[in-house]
């Protein structure tokens, strides 16, 4: 039996100096799978098997982290206190932030979710000396020491078993805030660390100046409705850098939705590679600063690389479900994609201006569901709904849901039928096909980059078929390459923009 358990204990060493760390997502016994979980013979700790390695992990309550370990024939106390030990010793290794560094300021709430809060901080750095700071805490029922009486309270998780939730996605958020951090950190808000005050755990980010992406449509949308429907993503435009922008013009539309898409993209690419799933982007988790989008919340993410699984349940799906994919549920083949569609979605929502009102939004997304995740049933829909069409064109072909033309006749007919709409007047409708007029020309644009052929390839049902973010970022990349510079010429030159601003930022900060 000793021989046995030095031997397993010099396998754990050497599984715990490899370069790259085997984890698995572990859950609370209540909240797994009874096919999928069994009680460990260890006390106060419980195991969840990785679905397709057979790797474990281990949850010690004292802890309350993630110790990963090769499944093990024999179970002994001494194999726990090594691996709690290692635990101990790799905490040292990952981002943390000194609790006498941070000062929450709990009268600045910059809101509340599902599981956790978010205040203002302010931190204290060796380099740059005191900086504004974003700072995380999870609605996990326990009294916060720190926090001054009569600061504003939202509604806690009543039940224990949500709140032993809450605690497990700020664990999981901590650890694919240091793995984007390690692998691909400008995609994301600057991760400083964790913490431990008063009571509890914290998450902290460098604060950046900016607004997010639903703030700047939602600016858009109050000058699409002021100036009785003549849109204008120029607030947009100009947050990204673009200065010639011109309103009504196909090609600078093209551009800027183009220029979205690449740097959209591109964040899903690298996160990819990086092995990590963000499962919930969208405008309201997308910054806009220094002319770059980046991506934050990271609440609801999970590691998906091929040696670990953190922050996955085969039957949770953490999303929101107005820019989820038909899946709602990761595809473990095809998670990587998941992103992806989201993508595409917001896409669908910069190019239609009656859809940059987050309410209008929200109509869309249940119209969309009940097409069945169909933008081409969807604007058949609206189509049949026309009132403007319904008085100049008869629509036999149009019997929903099945449309009978190609998709290259149909992509024409479309913008047909948006300029036969705009030639009559308006019927006081939001959503009207005359309304999408301007959308619906850039996306039957045939020379790559987003277009119907792209979109309909990023937005497919099945994870299997659905575009790729590389091969999608590369369509993109080289759209418009024939006919000008092309949108990477766009990106470059945004980049050429926001460079002395970022240099005199580095100045300032070294």
């Amino acid at each position: 039996m000793e021989l046995s358990i030095s031997f397993w204990a010099r396998c754990l060493i050497c599984i715990l100096l490899m370069p790259t760390e085997i984890a698995s997502f572990a859950v609370t016994k209540s909240v797994l799978h009874p096919m999928r979980s069994r009680e460990c013979l260890f006390k106060g700790t419980f195991a969840s098997r990785k679905i397709t390695s057979g790797i474990k992990s281990l949850r010690c309550q004292d802890e309350l982290e993630y110790i990963p370990i090769e499944v093990f024939g024999d179970r002994s106390d001494s194999l726990v206190k090594t691996v709690a030990s290692w635990w101990k010793h790799h905490e040292m290794h990952r981002s943390k932030v000194r609790s006498q560094d941070v000062t929450v300021l709990y009268e600045k709430r910059l809101g509340d979710g599902t599981y956790g809060e978010v205040f203002l901080a302010r931190v204290h750095s060796e380099s740059q000396g005191e900086i504004l700071g974003v700072a995380k805490k999870a609605k996990d029922g326990l009294k916060d020491t720190d926090e001054p009486e009569g600061t504003e309270k939202v509604r806690a998780l009543d039940d224990v078993e949500q709140q032993d939730l809450a605690k497990e996605y700020l664990q999981v958020e901590a650890y694919v805030n240091d793995l984007v951090k390690e692998n691909c950190p400008e995609v994301a808000a600057p991760y400083l660390g964790k913490m431990y005050k008063g009571g509890k755990n914290w998450l902290i980010w460098k604060y950046l100046q900016g607004e997010t992406l639903e703030d700047i449509l939602i600016r858009c949308d109050e000058i699409y409705r002021e100036f009785g429907g003549q849109e204008s993503l120029r607030p947009l435009a100009s947050a990204l850098g673009i200065e010639d922008f011109e309103d009504r013009s196909i090609l600078s539309l093209r551009q800027l939705v183009n220029a979205v898409a690449a740097q959209l993209l591109q964040c899903c690419y690298k996160l990819e590679k990086a092995g990590v799933a963000h499962r919930d982007i969208k405008p309201f988790n997308i910054m806009v600063t220094n002319s770059r989008l980046i991506l934050i919340d990271f609440g609801s993410a999970a590691a998906m690389g091929v040696r670990e699984r953190v922050g996955y349940d085969y039957n949770k799906s953490p999303c929101d479900p107005r820019y989820a994919p038909p899946e709602q549920f990761i595809d473990e083949q095809e998670w990587a994609k998941y992103d992806v569609y989201c993508v595409g979605l917001i896409l669908v929502r910069i190019l239609f201006p009656p859809l940059w009102d987050g309410q209008h939004f929200d109509e869309f997304s249940d119209s969309y569901h009940a097409a069945k995740y169909d933008l081409d049933a969807w604007l058949t829909r609206i189509i049949l709904a026309d009132s403007a069409l319904g008085k100049g064109y008869e629509k036999p072909r149009w019997k929903f849901p099945i449309l009978r033309s190609r998709e290259e006749e149909r992509d024409e007919e479309y913008v047909a039928l948006a300029e036969m709409s705009c030639n009559f007047p308006d019927d006081g409708s939001l959503l009207n096909m005359c309304s999408i007029k301007e959308g619906l020309e850039v996306l039957n644009v045939k020379d790559g980059g987003v277009c119907w052929e792209t979109l309909r390839q990023i937005l497919a049902k099945k994870p299997a078929k659905r575009m790729s973010s590389g091969v999608a970022l590369d369509r993109v990349l080289k759209a418009g390459q024939r006919g000008g510079q092309g949108v990477k010429g766009v990106i470059d030159k945004i980049i050429r923009n926001a460079a002395p601003h970022v240099a005199g930022t580095a100045q300032k900060e070294g």
